[in-house]
């Protein structure tokens, strides 16, 4: 009786909650997330890791507000253990410490900003695609290499487009940078 009970709970199904901005402008983005995860899941049977899986899905709208009260509903509410799919940077940053000060992990999908892999790094938080400003870097430093002495970095006025101006002042050496910030659903510059 021990074994069976055991072996019952072993496969009880995990539940996931899958947070990305599947609407709007920016939902394409989301939605090809969340069709790659779950491309996955039904591969293996609705399981990862040999271990059944209930995935909730759940449309931050690019929303911080909403993003956070979704959290909060699938944290207390549903009760997951792991939170993906975070899209863009300024919903990863509101919701960042809400999920993984509750022992949730975090599994970022494609948001890397900057301060989450600093000092607020969490053994509850992974992100899978990159930070930010180290893409930038390298534009840096090539126009450092190359001699440029203005420039003009213009970005999305969200924590992604600042960590991307600031990864390329990292190395590049000269001063005169002009920083524009466009808000972050203007489609026309």
């Amino acid at each position: 009786l021990s074994g069976a009970a055991t072996l019952a709970l072993a496969q009880a199904p995990i539940k996931i909650g899958f947070m990305a901005e599947l609407s709007g402008p920016q939902g394409a983005l989301g939605q090809d997330q969340y069709d790659a995860f779950m491309m996955v899941v039904e591969r293996n049977g609705g399981k990862l890791g040999g271990v059944p899986v209930t995935v909730l899905r759940e449309d931050s709208q690019l929303k911080p507000e909403v993003a956070t009260q979704i959290v909060d509903k699938l944290i207390e509410k549903d009760g997951v253990p792991i939170i993906t799919g975070v899209t863009f940077s300024n919903v990863m940053m509101a919701v960042h410490k809400k999920i993984v000060d509750k022992e949730v992990f975090l599994i970022g999908s494609n948001a890397g900003p900057a301060p989450i892999a600093g000092a607020q790094c969490s053994p509850f938080s992974y992100v899978v695609s990159w930070q930010n400003d180290n893409q930038a870097e390298v534009v840096g430093k090539y126009a450092t290499d190359k001699g440029y002495k203005r420039v003009i970095g213009m970005a999305p006025n969200y924590q992604a487009g600042k960590d991307f101006v600031a990864g390329f002042k990292f190395f590049f050496n000269d001063t005169a940078t002009t920083e524009i910030y466009t808000p972050l659903n203007q489609p026309d510059f």
